[in-house]
């Protein structure tokens, strides 16, 4: 039996490879530019905290303090994406507290993390959460609006990005 390559079917492999006709391409060269990261992990070493993120099969880390005699990474360490605005990546980083007795054998320390892409720097680091302090958030402790968030709690607390930084504005629901 002899195998025939049809149109139809080449146009189907390219589509799955990735490939595409002259045609396409030069759609494809029209498209605006978009940045997709691909990732959001940020790992503890010492003292150091290291966020890295993906951009376009790139990966770049940033490196940072953590509050290692607050936080214990060992305990618990969870990193959510917020949102992006103006280049800045915006990340709910928590951590397990350390033991402060029984008060916080539990307990969680977080902080909203302010990652400049075009700077490779950390811009801010707000407080959202802490056993330690007696600071506590709603569920979900912090959310996102297009343009910034809100830290949630008793008195939520409103935060715009404005170069880079946060700026607290008036909380509103």
């Amino acid at each position: 039996m002899k195998a025939t390559v049809t149109p139809a079917l080449i146009a189907a492999l390219s589509a799955l490879t990735g490939c595409g006709s002259a045609d396409s391409s030069v759609d494809n060269a029209v498209s605006p530019a978009t940045m997709i990261l691909v990732s959001d992990a940020i790992e503890v070493a010492g003292d150091t905290g290291i966020y890295t993120f993906g951009d376009g099969g790139a990966k770049t880390q940033i490196r940072f303090p953590i509050a290692t005699d607050r936080a214990d990474p060992v305990l618990y360490h969870d990193v959510q994406r917020l949102g992006e605005s103006g280049g800045v990546v915006a990340v709910l980083d928590s951590y397990g507290s350390r033991n402060g007795g029984a008060r916080c054998a539990n307990g969680r320390e977080s902080w909203v993390r302010l990652f400049s892409i075009v700077q490779r720097r950390l811009t801010d680091s707000i407080p959202a959460e802490s056993c330690l302090d007696r600071r506590d958030t709603g569920e979900p402790p912090v959310t996102w609006q297009g343009d910034g968030f809100t830290i949630d709690g008793r008195e939520p607390r409103r935060f715009r990005i404005v170069d880079g930084k946060a700026q607290s504005s008036e909380a509103r629901r």
